[in-house]
């Protein structure tokens, strides 16, 4: 006896969707969306760190943001995830980076982390519902991470 069957990696798929839309999304602010830009995060090139996607705005990388398709089972974001956002800040000189989840038991939040002077903002994206209010979603993230409003706001 034999079957046919095919496994989907879901996570892929989700980050490969936010790469496509954050793309389109942004294209209005100017710019241009890099994915999985791999950069080092030490001074002698040892620690890689590669984000989802990287805003790069006049040659400089204005923000950054990052895919995370996974259920957390206590009600919080995962320690590792808010560490490697960090991390990503912290190399490319961003007091703000963006972590985009599949919303399940992952709520919309916000962490300061003070030493560093970086928010690490959390956003949910509800995959119940409809296309185009997916769609609005992610265009409210990008315009939340957009550096042009973000240099606005600061002024």
């Amino acid at each position: 006896m034999s079957a046919a069957g095919f496994l989907l990696n879901v996570a892929a798929l989700f980050e490969r969707f936010v790469e496509a839309e954050v793309s389109r999304a942004a294209a209005s602010f100017g710019g241009t969306i890099h994915a999985q830009k791999r950069d080092f995060l030490d001074a002698d090139a040892l620690i890689v760190v590669k984000p989802d996607l990287v805003w790069v705005q006049d040659g400089t990388v204005r923000a950054v943001l990052d895919a995370k398709y996974k259920a957390d089972h206590d009600g919080r974001h995962p320690n590792a995830d808010i560490y490697q956002m960090l991390a990503y800040c912290v190399r490319h000189g961003l007091n703000e980076g963006h972590l985009i989840y599949a919303a399940g038991n992952e709520v919309a939040a916000r962490y300061v982390v003070e030493q560093a002077n970086v928010t690490v903002v959390c956003h949910a994206v509800d995959l119940n519902r409809a296309p185009a209010d997916i769609q609005a979603q992610l265009n409210d993230i990008v315009t939340s991470a957009s550096p042009i409003i973000r240099r606005q706001i600061a002024f």
